[in-house]
């Protein structure tokens, strides 16, 4: 068993906190849409009420993303696309799951302390084993049995939700039409 080194980790979490956050848009999109939840034109005004409601559901669909694609997969579509995967040695698989994944949430959460603090424990012992891995007793490996395809399609149907998302609510946030660009003519 060949550890993976934190390098191809942080890629992998920087690609899903992607796809969490891209599916999130897709959700929120789908609510308003059909006028069950509307926070994204509370949120471009920048109320405080709407940044927490945001954040809270971030902060559940990457609990949710992280433990089923875990669960099902023993890796998540980032750690697909980097070629690694989730070991658990022993029984409690689930449990084990759980727990990870929960404790990763909650670094995601709390990410200006959590993130430095669980990559200085990595680096603190010389092993690519996070925080959340030593107390799991779980570990990621250089190998993957899923094909790669499938993180890439996850990927890509993650890309088009944000299109999606960024197409409709544009007036909202950054309109790429309004930004001058110099011709050549």
């Amino acid at each position: 068993m060949n550890d993976a080194p934190i390098s191809r980790r942080f890629i992998a979490f920087l690609l899903d906190f992607f796809i969490a956050g891209a599916l999130m848009s897709g959700l929120l999109y789908v609510l308003d849409y059909y006028t069950i939840f509307s926070v994204v034109s509370r949120f471009a005004g920048g109320e405080e009420k709407a940044y927490l409601q945001v954040y809270i559901l971030f902060i559940g669909i990457f609990f949710i993303y992280e433990l089923l694609s875990t669960l099902l997969l023993r890796a998540t579509p980032g750690k697909i696309m980097a070629n690694i995967e989730t070991e658990f040695p022993g029984n409690y698989f689930v449990g084990r799951t759980f727990l990870r994944s929960l404790l990763k949430t909650i670094t995601v959460a709390t990410a200006p302390i959590g993130i430095p603090l669980t990559l200085l424990f990595g680096f603190a012992r010389n092993s690519s084993s996070l925080i959340h891995d030593a107390i799991c007793k779980s570990s990621i490996t250089n190998e993957s049995r899923c094909p790669r395809l499938f993180g890439i399609l996850i990927f890509a149907l993650a890309a088009a939700c944000f299109y999606v998302f960024y197409v409709h609510y544009q007036q909202y946030f950054l309109d790429l039409r309004l930004i001058k660009i110099p011709t050549l003519y």
